[in-house]
């Protein structure tokens, strides 16, 4: 469905025109759709996406109460790229760090080492806010080791998980051997 209500939140979903990889996703309609609602937060979650740049940039000329933040999550283009894709990824990071980059208000770290590669990007220390991801006690349950062992037949074996997109900068090749 384009639109439904879940646990009383309104929900829009747009099909994208264009979307290759992560950062090279465009849907006209969203934009259209966000640049003419009036908003007291906006919350980006990545740098370098041309979609949320085009959005920020209209927002900021039209509406001075709008409070512009963004939670990269990851060091998007941060990883050295081989020509001609690095000629591209030296734009986008330039037209970034001066001309979209400092419109936000604050930026969220998640981690404090994040602020290395933020940097790169154009952000100031004071406009970086610090709030890692929580997990209560309440999410977890005991479970019964030698139960466990059994069923995924792990007896004698270390187990180790891992929850997250299988990338290569993660690192997951030189964790398991």
């Amino acid at each position: 469905k384009s639109e439904e209500i879940l646990n009383g939140i309104k929900v829009h979903r747009y099909h994208p025109i264009l979307h290759k990889k992560y950062h090279f996703i465009f849907s006209v309609k969203m934009i259209k759709d966000l640049c003419k609602e009036d908003f007291d937060i906006m919350h980006f979650c990545s740098f370098g996406v041309l979609q949320n740049d085009l959005i920020l940039l209209k927002k900021f000329k039209k509406s001075k109460k709008t409070v512009f933040i963004n939670t990269p999550a990851h060091p998007s283009f941060s990883f050295e790229y081989k020509f001609p894709k690095n000629l591209l990824v030296k734009s986008i990071k330039s037209f970034e760090r001066n001309k979209i980059n400092p419109k936000y208000h604050k930026i969220i770290a998640i981690s404090e080492n994040q602020d290395t590669w933020m940097k790169e990007w154009g952000i100031k220390k004071e406009n970086i806010a610090l709030v890692p991801p929580g997990i209560t006690n309440e999410n977890f349950e005991k479970t019964n080791k030698k139960k466990y062992q059994g069923k995924f037949k792990t007896l004698g074996h270390k187990v180790i998980g891992y929850v997250g997109r299988i990338q290569e900068y993660k690192g997951l090749s030189q964790m398991v051997d």
